[in-house]
């Protein structure tokens, strides 16, 4: 999906929660294996997220949507030591914030950057915004109604952590 003067504002609001979650670090909080629901107001459908970086390895939120997407949560985390990292990897139905270096960004992020008007310096500060689907090597999102839940998730996300 293409960032156009109509739905700037949403993508701006997406990436404005992705860096106050970053900021708030929750995963100094909660660990990889806490997972908790976030019904989209729009459609009904739950996201299950997962708040990931209490590892040291990957920063960020993943959002398991739906019934699929909760399976394919459970099938990771049970198959996790016999399947290989892509295989893991491919196998999910999820929308995902990663915080990655600089050198790990695609030209993709590049270009939502700049059209946003974003800099970051430092390591694990560039957000990265993936969808994710079964088969499928993970790409940018394709609806505004991915991007204004998964800001929903983040900012429930900072919230989940502050009642803990």
């Amino acid at each position: 999906m293409r960032i156009t003067d109509q739905n700037q504002a949403r993508w701006e609001a997406l990436y404005n929660s992705a860096i106050e979650f970053r900021n708030f670090k929750p995963w100094n909080h909660f660990d990889d294996s806490y997972i908790f629901g976030v019904r989209d107001p729009w459609s009904d459908e739950i996201g299950w997220c997962v708040i990931m970086g209490n590892g040291g390895i990957v920063y960020g939120l993943a959002v398991y949507t739906g019934k699929a997407g909760f399976l394919s949560y459970e099938n990771m985390i049970y198959s996790f030591e016999e399947e290989d990292g892509l295989g893991i990897a491919l196998s999910q139905k999820c929308l995902k914030v990663e915080f990655d270096d600089r050198g790990d960004i695609e030209d993709t992020d590049r270009e939502i950057y700049e059209k946003l008007g974003l800099r970051f310096r430092g390591h694990n500060q560039y957000p990265v915004i993936r969808r994710s689907d079964p088969g499928y090597y993970p790409w940018p999102l394709e609806s505004e109604a991915e991007v204004v839940f998964l800001k929903h998730c983040l900012d429930q996300s900072i919230h989940a952590v502050q009642l803990a």
